[in-house]
Parts: structure tokens; C-alpha cells; sequence
């Protein structure tokens, strides 16, 4: 015989994630009425996420190297786009 399943309360990280998750749809929503176009929640989706990059760059400085040296030497043709490999090619 089975043990009841016990329901525990949400922990502090399920309840800000569900807060930051009504909060952005709330932004979203909103975004219509200070912009009027059809791409203003993607206004908000970009502050939202350019806000999760700055707090990742605060506690990891090294990645926002790794993005400037991407970005920098990307379109200059030193780091190559990727292309099929050579035992694929016949």
C-alpha cells in the first residue's frame, strides 16, 4: 500500500519565477499603450532579456569578454561560419 502523496508548499525560487513570469506578461500587455505596434512586446522581451545578459555580465565579467571578442571578430571573417566537414564531402 501506497503513502499518500504529500503537497508541499512552493519554495522562494518557484514563487519568483512565477513572479517574473506575471510581471513580463504584464509588461507585454501593457506595451500596447505606451507603443502602438504590433511588435511592442517585443520591446519588453528585449529589455527583459538585455536585463538577464547585464546581471549575468555583473556576476561573471568573463562572459561579457567572451560576447565582445564574438562580436568583434565575427564579422571580420576571422572566426569562420561554420561549414560542412570534409569526410561529409565527397
Amino acid at each position: 500500500m501506497r503513502a499518500p502523496t504529500e503537497l508541499r508548499r512552493p519554495g522562494n525560487r518557484q514563487l519568483g519565477v512565477v513572479l517574473v513570469a506575471l510581471l513580463v506578461s504584464a509588461g507585454a500587455s501593457l506595451s500596447y499603450l505606451l507603443y502602438d505596434s504590433p511588435l511592442a512586446p517585443l520591446l519588453v522581451a528585449g529589455l527583459v532579456a538585455a536585463a538577464a545578459i547585464l546581471l549575468a555580465w555583473l556576476r561573471r565579467p568573463v562572459l561579457a569578454l567572451y560576447a565582445a571578442v564574438l562580436v568583434t571578430l565575427l564579422p571580420s571573417g576571422l572566426i569562420p561560419p561554420s561549414s560542412t566537414p570534409r569526410s561529409i564531402v565527397r
